[in-house]
C-alpha cells in the first residue's frame, strides 16, 4: 500500500466531507488503487456521488461549493481570484464527474500555507482512519481491544504504506491468535470470527462459501474480505463499530480487560484497580457467559462487566459496579440476585435486538446509552421508593415500573454541544389506577446537560400534586401531560411544556425558568381566549419566566378555529397558532404570531396598528379578512408589518368581512400589507387579491415578481395603493359590476387624481405590468408612466374586446381570450403577443376622428401567436368620413411578419375583406385603409380590403388577395415563392392600356425591384410545350432564357418565371395568377 495512494483518498476525504476515511471504504480502495484496478478519479468521482457527501453539496451554487471544499481543506474562505477560475472551471451546472476533478485539481494546485494546512488535517484524518482500522483487526482476529502500544505500532506500519493484508496476516501469524486458532478447522475459524466481529452465528450457506474461499486464498485474505462484506447500513456493521468503540475506550483508557471464555465455571477476581471483565454470548458455540460463572471485582476500584449481546444468563456478581449490555438480546435479564452485590448501574449500550426489560434495579441506575430504537427498554425497580434513569445520545421507547416508586429521576446527557435524548412513549410507571392513572409517583426529577423530549402524554395523578422540576438541566426538556395537577419548574435551557387543555387550569403551576420556554395547550375542539374565557386566561396569566404561547390539536395537528384577544394575555407576547383559521385581535406592536398549517386569518375589532406574522407550514393560500366585527371604532386601520412565509408563491386572499354592516356601515376595516419576506430560494413572488374587498388596501410586493388584484372600480376610487418592489410586477383590474375597464383620460370626479390613468400612475408604483381583466377594456398606453407592459384578458366566453391607444414601441400588448383589438387614435406601434386561446382575432384601425391623417400608418412591428391557423380578420372603422386628409377614418396599418407558434404546421390568414373567409359570412365594413402584411414562413393565406394594399413575400405557397384597390406584391427572394412552392394570386388585376400614346393606368403591380429586373429582361409571353406545369415550366425557362423574367400560360391560368443565370428552375421565382392574364411592363415595379 503506498503512501501516495493513502495521502491521496485522505486528502480527498477531507476535502469532500472534513473528516478520515471510514475504515472498510479506506481499506477497499486503497486495494484497488495499489492493484490497479482502479484509477484515482473513479474513486473521487465515486466518494463524490455518494450519499454522504451528495447530502452536503447537493444543494450548493458554484461558488458554495468551491468555498466548502477551501474551508475543508485549507480552513479559509476561498480569494476572489481563485474562486472565480474554479467557478469558471465548474461550469453553470458542473456534473459529478466535473466536480470531482475541479477538487483534485484544487489539491494538487494548492500553495505552501495551504499544502501545510491539508497536510496537517490529513496525518490527523490517517490517524483516525488507522486507529479504527487496527482496533478492528484486534476485534476481529483476537477478541479483545488493542493494547496502546501494539495499537501504535501498527498505526505506524500503515502510516509508512504497509498493506492492511500484510498487517491482518501479521496477526493471525502473533503467537497469541495461533493459541486461539489451535486446532480450529476453517469452519470453525469463520465461525469464531464472526462471532468476534458480528457477535452471532453464521448462517450455512455464508459459512460455507466463506470455507471455499480459505480452501483457495489465505485466511487473512478472507478475513478482510468478511469484513468489507458487512454492508455500511447492516446490522453487523453496527455491531462491530460498536465494538470498536468500546475496544478504542479501553485501548485509551489502558485498561487490560479480564476475558470470559468458553469454560465451564470460571472466577474471575479483579485487581485493587478499575477493572474490567468481557463476556459475549453472540454466538451459541462460543458463549462465554455461563450460569456458573463468578466475577470478584477485588478489592477496591471502579469495575465494569462489559456483556456483549447479553441475554438472561447472568454470572454471579461481587464488587463490581458497572454493567454494559451491549447489543442485548430482547430479553428479560434480572439483576435482583445481585443485590447487595455493590452492583450500582447497568447501562443498555448501543441498540438491543428487541424489547428488553431490565430488573431488580431497587437502589441501582438504569443507564441508556447510544441507543436508538422503535423497541422498548423496560426498568423494573421492584420496591424502590426512587427510579433512576439516565440517557445519553438516545431515543426510545421507556417503561418505568415499579410497586412503590415516588420520584423518577431522568438524567439527559449528550457528547455534543446540542444533544437530544427522546423517550418516544412513557408510561409511568405501577402500579395503575383502572383508568391508567399513576398513584404513586409525586416528584419527577430532569438533570443533566442534554434536551430531554417525552413525546407521548404522561399521564399522572388528577388528584394528586407532581412537582416536576427540571432546573438542574441546562438543555431544555419538552414533556406533555394529560392529567394531573403538576407543579413545573423549568429548566436553563429553551423547555416546552404541553398539557391537555381541558385538564388544564389554575391548579397546574408553570415556572419556565431560564431560556425561551413554550406553553402548549392542546385541543381538539374549537380554543376561545378573549373576555368570555375568565378561568383559561386565568391559568395562562398564572404562568411564569413563559416566552410562547403555543395552542395546537391534541396530540397534534390543527385546532379547528382560535380566537384570541391578545391584550387579555398578559403572560406571554409571542403566539403559535396550529389551526384551520384564526380570529386575532388587540395586537400590539410588540406582539408575534406564528401561524401553523393556518388558511384563514380573521382580524377583529378595534384597529391594530402592528401585525407581525410568521406562516409555517401554510396552505399555498391564505384567506385574510379585516373585519370591524361591530366595533364602535371606523377610523383606523390593521397593518401586517411584517410576514414571513416557508411558500413560494404565496397567494393572499383579502376577503369581505362575514360580518353583516351595522348602523356605521361596511364593517371592513382598512388595511396594510407590508414587509412580506419569502423563502430565500423562493421563485415566485406573493399574489394579493382583494378584488372583493371593499376597505381601503396598500400593499408592498417581494422582491420577486408579484401580483396585485383589485376591482377596477373601486381601485379608480382610490381603495387601494400597490407597492411593487423588485422583480416583475402586476397590477390586475378585474371588472365588477361594470363590465367595463377604462384605464385611460375617464374622469374619476376626484380633484387631486382627475382621471382614471392619473390614479393608475399615483397608486400603482413599482409595477411593470398591467393586465385588464374583463369584457371591454381600454387602456391608454401613452397616458400611463412607468408601465410598458399591457396583458388584455376576458374571464370567460365570449372573447372580449380591446381599445388600445398610444402605444409606442416600448411597448408590450399581450391578449388572451380576446375577440377584438381596436387600435385607436392617433399613430400606434405595436409588439403583439396573443394567447393560445385566440383562434379568430378582429382587428380595427380606427383613426376615430384622430387630427393626425391615416395615411400615418399604425404599426404591429411584432406578432406572436400560440393558435396554429390564426385567422386575423382586419375590419373597417365603419366611421364616416371627416375633413382630415383624405377623410378615411381607418389608419393604414401595417402587419410585420408573424412569429409562429413551436412546431406549428399552418400559416395565418390576414383577411381585410370584412368576410370571413370560413364561413363566408360578414364580419364586419371591408378594411378600407392601405393594409401592408407580411406573412410566415409556411402556406399563409392574405387578403387585402378595399384600399390599396401591399403584400410582401415570405416563405410557403401563400395565396394573395389584393381586393379591391390597386395592390402591390413585393418580392425580395425567389424563395419566397419557387416551383416546389408557389404563391397564388386570385385577383390580380392588369393595367390599362393608354390611349393616343398615354400611359397605362396602373391596377394591381408585382414588385422584383429587389431582384434587380429591369423592363429590358422582360421576355413577354412564351408558349412553351408541355401539358402540366412542370413540363410548362422548365420548357418556358429555356424560351425566356437567363436573368430574364416572363410568363407563360397553361390551363386557364398565368404563370410568372424570373430566371437567374442557369435557367433550370434551380432557385427561380414561380407566381400563379388566376385567369388567363396578358402582362406588361406596367404590371411590374423594376430596377432601373
Amino acid at each position: 500500500m503506498t503512501v501516495e495512494n493513502i495521502n491521496n483518498i485522505q486528502s480527498l476525504y477531507v476535502a469532500l466531507l472534513g473528516r478520515g476515511a471510514e475504515r472498510e471504504a479506506f481499506a477497499f480502495w486503497t486495494r484497488r488503487l495499489n492493484l490497479g484496478l482502479s484509477p484515482l478519479t473513479t474513486f473521487a468521482t465515486e466518494l463524490t456521488n455518494s450519499p454522504a457527501v451528495q447530502a452536503r453539496i447537493a444543494s450548493f451554487t458554484p461558488g458554495e461549493f468551491i468555498e466548502f471544499i477551501y474551508s475543508n481543506a485549507f480552513g479559509r474562505v476561498a480569494d476572489s481570484g481563485g474562486k472565480a477560475f474554479w467557478v469558471g472551471r465548474l461550469g453553470a451546472s458542473p456534473t459529478v464527474d466535473t466536480r470531482a476533478q475541479v477538487v483534485r485539481d484544487i489539491i494538487a494546485s494548492a500553495g505552501p500555507a495551504d499544502r501545510e494546512v491539508l497536510n496537517r488535517r490529513v496525518e490527523t484524518a490517517k490517524n483516525e482512519t488507522h486507529r479504527s482500522l487496527v482496533q478492528s483487526l484486534y476485534v476481529t482476529l483476537l477478541g479483545r481491544a488493542a493494547d496502546a502500544g501494539g495499537q501504535a505500532f501498527w498505526v505506524s506500519q500503515l502510516n509508512e504504506g504497509k498493506s492492511i493484508a500484510d498487517i491482518t496476516a501479521s496477526i493471525i501469524g502473533s503467537q497469541e491468535a495461533q493459541e486461539k486458532y489451535t486446532g480450529l478447522i476453517n469452519r470453525e475459524f469463520v465461525e469464531l470470527i464472526y462471532s468476534n466481529a458480528f457477535g452471532r452465528a453464521t448462517d450455512e450457506g455464508g459459512r460455507n462459501f466463506w470455507v471455499e474461499r480459505i480452501n483457495n486464498s489465505s485466511r487473512a485474505e478472507v478475513v478482510l474480505e468478511i469484513l468489507e462484506a458487512a454492508g455500511a447500513d447492516s446490522r453487523d456493521r453496527e455491531v462491530l463499530n460498536n465494538k470498536v468503540v468500546v475496544a478504542q475506550g479501553l485501548t485509551d483508557n489502558f485498561q487490560t480487560p479480564f476475558t470470559l471464555t468458553t469454560s465451564p465455571n470460571e472466577n474471575l477476581v479483579g485487581t485493587s484497580g478499575n477493572d474490567v471483565f468481557i463476556g459475549d454470548n453472540g454466538n451459541q458455540f462460543f458463549a462465554t457467559v455461563q450460569v456458573g460463572d463468578r466475577i470478584d471485582g477485588g478489592p477496591g476500584g471502579t469495575d465494569t462487566f462489559k456483556y456483549y449481546n447479553a441475554d438472561r444468563v447472568l454470572p454471579t456478581l461481587r464488587g463490581v459496579e458497572n454493567v454494559e449490555l451491549i447489543n442485548a438480546r430482547g430479553e428479560n435479564i434480572d439483576f435482583s440476585p445481585a443485590a447487595g452485590s455493590g452492583l450500582e448501574k447497568v447501562t443498555v449500550k448501543f441498540n438491543p435486538q428487541g424489547n428488553l426489560t431490565v430488573a431488580g434495579l431497587r437502589d441501582i441506575e438504569l443507564d441508556i446509552d447510544n441507543v436508538v430504537t422503535n423497541r422498548r427498554i423496560t426498568g423494573n425497580f421492584g420496591n424502590g421508593t426512587v427510579a433512576a434513569v439516565s440517557m445519553t445520545d438516545s431515543s426510545t421507547q421507556l417503561e418505568i415500573q415499579g410497586n412503590r416508586v415516588e420520584t423518577v429521576n431522568l438524567r439527559s446527557e449528550s457528547e455534543f454541544e446540542d444533544g437530544v435524548n427522546r423517550i418516544t412513549t412513557l408510561p409511568v410507571f405501577g402500579p395503575l389506577l383502572p383508568n391508567g392513572e399513576n398513584t404513586s409517583v409525586r416528584n419527577i426529577n430532569i438533570s443533566g446537560d442534554a434536551r430531554l423530549e417525552v413525546t407521548s402524554e404522561i399521564t399522572l395523578n388528577r388528584t394528586a400534586q407532581t412537582t416536576v422540576n427540571a432546573s438542574a438541566n441546562s438543555g431544555g426538556v419538552e414533556l406533555t401531560f394529560n392529567n394531573g395537577r403538576v407543579n413545573f419548574t423549568g429548566s436553563s435551557g429553551d423547555d416546552t411544556i404541553g398539557f391537555v387543555l381541558a385538564n388544564f387550569d389554575t391548579q397546574d403551576r408553570v415556572n419556565g425558568g431560564n431560556g425561551t420556554d413554550t406553553l402548549v395547550l392542546r385541543s381538539d375542539a374549537a380554543v376561545v381566549m378573549n373576555n368570555t374565557n375568565a378561568p383559561l386566561l386565568n391559568a395562562v396569566n398564572a404562568a411564569q419566566s413563559i416566552e410562547i404561547l403555543r395552542l395546537q390539536g391534541n396530540p397534534g395537528g390543527n385546532v379547528p378555529t382560535v380566537t384570541v384577544d391578545a391584550s387579555r394575555i398578559t403572560a406571554v407576547n409571542r403566539y403559535e397558532f396550529a389551526a384551520n383559521t384564526v380570529n386575532l385581535s388587540n395586537a400590539a406592536a410588540n406582539d408575534r404570531f406564528t401561524l401553523d398549517g393556518t388558511g384563514t386569518l380573521n382580524l377583529r375589532g378595534a384597529a391594530q396598528a402592528s401585525v407581525d406574522l410568521t406562516l409555517e407550514n401554510s396552505p399555498a393560500t391564505l384567506n385574510l379578512t379585516s373585519d370591524r366585527f361591530n366595533n364602535a371604532t371606523v377610523a383606523g386601520r390593521n397593518v401586517i408589518t411584517r410576514l414571513v412565509s416557508d411558500v413560494d408563491g404565496l397567494r393572499i386572499n383579502v376577503l369581505t368581512s362575514p360580518t353583516g354592516a351595522d348602523a356605521l356601515g361596511t364593517q371592513e376595516r382598512a388595511l396594510t400589507i407590508r414587509g412580506i419576506e419569502l423563502p430565500e430560494d423562493a421563485e415566485d413572488g406573493v399574489t394579493i387579491d382583494a378584488r372583493n374587498f371593499t376597505a381601503d388596501l396598500n400593499a408592498t410586493g417581494t422582491a420577486l415578481d408579484d401580483t396585485f388584484i383589485f376591482n377596477a372600480g373601486r381601485f379608480f376610487g382610490r381603495n387601494g395603493t400597490f407597492q411593487g418592489g423588485d422583480g416583475t410586477d402586476t397590477l390586475e383590474l378585474r371588472q365588477g359590476a361594470a363590465l367595463n375597464i377604462l384605464a385611460d383620460l375617464t374622469p374619476t370626479g376626484n380633484a387631486q387624481l382627475p382621471t382614471n390613468v392619473a390614479v393608475i400612475n399615483n397608486r400603482a408604483q413599482g409595477i411593470e405590468i398591467l393586465r385588464l381583466n374583463g369584457t371591454t377594456l381600454t387602456a391608454d398606453a401613452g397616458q400611463i408612466t412607468g408601465i410598458n407592459r399591457f396583458e388584455f384578458v376576458t374571464p370567460t366566453a365570449p372573447a372580449g374586446d380591446v381599445t388600445l391607444r398610444g402605444a409606442d414601441q416600448n411597448d408590450r400588448i399581450s391578449l388572451d381570450n380576446i375577440g377584438e383589438l381596436t387600435l385607436e387614435g392617433a399613430q400606434q406601434r405595436v409588439n403583439l403577443t396573443l394567447d393560445q386561446n385566440i383562434r379568430n382575432l378582429t382587428l380595427v384601425s380606427d383613426r376615430n376622428n384622430n387630427t393626425s391623417v391615416s395615411t400615418t400608418p399604425n404599426r404591429i412591428d411584432t406578432l406572436e401567436y400560440g393558435n396554429e391557423g390564426l385567422i386575423i380578420n382586419v375590419i373597417g372603422s365603419g366611421r364616416a368620413a371627416d375633413g382630415v386628409g383624405d377623410g378615411n377614418q381607418d389608419r393604414n396599418l401595417i402587419i410585420a411578419a408573424p412569429t409562429l407558434p413551436e412546431n406549428a404546421r399552418q400559416g395565418i390568414t390576414i383577411n381585410g375583406s370584412g368576410v370571413d373567409p370560413l364561413t363566408g359570412a360578414a364580419v364586419g365594413p371591408a378594411y378600407t385603409g392601405q393594409l401592408t402584411v407580411t406573412g410566415t414562413a409556411l402556406n399563409d393565406t392574405l387578403t387585402g380590403g378595399d384600399g390599396n394594399d401591399t403584400f410582401r413575400s415570405s416563405a410557403g405557397a401563400d395565396t394573395l388577395t389584393g381586393g379591391g384597390g390597386n395592390d402591390t406584391f413585393i418580392y425580395t427572394s425567389a424563395a419566397h415563392s419557387n416551383r416546389v412552392t408557389f404563391d397564388i394570386i386570385t385577383d390580380f388585376t392588369v393595367a390599362i392600356p393608354g390611349v393616343g400614346g398615354a400611359a397605362a393606368t396602373r391596377q394591381d403591380q408585382i414588385n422584383l425591384r429587389a431582384l434587380n429586373f429591369t423592363a429590358d429582361d422582360f421576355a413577354g409571353l412564351v408558349t412553351p410545350a408541355g401539358a402540366n406545369v412542370a413540363d410548362a415550366a422548365n420548357n418556358a425557362a429555356t424560351l425566356i432564357g437567363a436573368d430574364r423574367f416572363g410568363y407563360f400560360q397553361l390551363g386557364g391560368n398565368t404563370f410568372i418565371l424570373a430566371t437567374n443565370q442557369t435557367p433550370d428552375l434551380t432557385d427561380d421565382l414561380f407566381i400563379r395568377l388566376n385567369g388567363p392574364l396578358a402582362l406588361s411592363t406596367a404590371d411590374f415595379i423594376l430596377a432601373g
